[in-house]
């Protein structure tokens, strides 16, 4: 016997809030299917855009699965913005309520979702108490933490202020935040704990896409993908490949540090083995994954990067730097290659993966194991799914663990 925490009907319209541009996603390549309707169980998604933006219908269409898909935009981050409502929680919902009027009809049962929560989280936080309805805040940043050499301008410094203020608000008000990894569990503070709920980011890893083959080559095939900017240089990894002449290595992603590693490329003559990809589209990403040796990235966010979550789906054997004092913890019991960043232990670890399939197998087939039993996509996008509809019933349902289904 099941009883399920919902009463019918359970919510069959989300909306969804944006401060970011989902143009710059498409350009980047990062728009995995179904990224705005969970387990693809909404009906209609409605997304509020708070940038000006204009995102194509295919992409739309992309990001909402099988859903109807209606797009508003109300660029509240733009200057007149900030002047009309001073990002005040009450001058904010008169100036959302104002141009936000999407028809919903006597039979839709509403949930909003925000990607952030900051200035996404604040107007979702709004929506939800205005349509009595659930709220959930996806947490994307570990804010507070900064790479080392990071240099922020005046307007950044006003900027971080205003959102922690807003952070604060989001966070007090907002029925669910959920964290898609656990290092962002540290920014929310523990009077919080019963509103907290870690669901990590949805890939779009399939089993067509994981990796059978381990066959020793004549060189090591190596992949990183990411943005090219301070806290994420390739250096290091670069440096070894020069000294380790059976590498190759593939470049995913752009930066303002691209053009700078293109020369450094071309001034240490190993253009012939490392190949500079500016995007790639994330399914043609994913699908092609599985045909390197390992996945390498050095990184100094705190964040559990989305490319390292595919690489370890797919079954690439992961090679990371371990940052002093802080190792999320998703790579417990991951057989991680550990790097201390320099370029020597990253040639070390290359060593330790040249010309031996069999260790390279046993690394990438534990590695998707572990992987698959955190961040499996479907797990991922069901418990999101299940927290947009729990206590559909329920208004401002604050610090109700979502127990979706109990089993007697």
């Amino acid at each position: 016997m099941q009883n399920h925490l919902w009463r019918d009907p359970v919510p069959n319209t989300l909306i969804v809030v944006v401060a970011a541009r989902i143009s710059d996603w498409t350009t980047k390549g990062e728009i995995p299917p179904s990224y705005f309707n969970p387990a693809n169980g909404f009906d209609r998604i409605v997304i509020l855009s708070l940038v000006s933006d204009a995102p194509s219908d295919d992409v739309l269409a992309q990001l909402c699965g099988e859903a109807k898909v209606e797009y508003h935009c109300i660029p509240l981050l733009r200057l007149d913005g900030l002047i009309r409502t001073l990002f005040i929680p009450g001058m904010v919902g008169r100036y959302i309520h104002g141009r936000f009027k999407p028809y919903f009809s006597h039979t839709e049962n509403l949930a909003v979702r925000a990607y952030g929560d900051t200035f996404a989280g604040m107007v979702a936080a709004i929506l939800g108490r205005h349509f009595k309805c659930i709220s959930v805040a996806s947490i994307h940043t570990t804010h507070g933490h900064s790479p080392r050499g990071t240099v922020t301008t005046i307007k950044q410094r006003l900027i971080a202020l205003l959102e922690s203020l807003v952070r604060k608000y989001t966070h007090a008000t907002i029925d669910f935040l959920a964290p898609v990894y656990s290092p962002a569990l540290g920014t929310i503070a523990k009077r919080y704990t019963n509103k907290v709920h870690l669901i990590h980011n949805a890939v779009a890893v399939q089993k067509q896409h994981i990796k059978t083959d381990y066959a020793e080559g004549r060189s090591l095939d190596l992949v990183t993908v990411g943005r090219l900017i301070t806290g994420k240089s390739v250096l290091p990894i670069l440096h070894a490949v020069k000294q380790s002449k059976f590498t190759r290595l593939t470049i995913i992603g752009d930066g303002p540090e691209s053009p700078h590693l293109k020369s450094w490329v071309k001034d240490n003559e190993i253009a012939d083995r490392v190949e500079m990809i500016a995007r790639k589209e994330n399914s043609d990403l994913v699908d092609g994954l599985r045909k390197f040796d390992a996945f390498v990235a050095y990184t100094e966010y705190r964040e559990v990067p989305k490319t390292v979550i595919e690489a370890g789906l797919v079954g690439l054997p992961v090679i990371l730097n371990r940052q002093a004092g802080h190792t999320p913890a998703e790579y417990d019991a991951v057989p991680i290659v550990w790097a201390s960043g320099a370029p020597e232990s990253y040639q070390d670890a290359f060593n330790k993966l040249h010309n031996d399939d069999q260790l390279r197998r046993q690394i990438g087939h534990e590695t998707r194991q572990k992987f698959q039993a955190q961040f499996d996509p479907e797990h991922c996008n069901t418990q999101m799914f299940r927290l947009l509809t729990s206590r559909a019933y329920s208004i401002n349902a604050k610090g109700i663990p979502p127990v979706i289904e109990q089993s007697e």
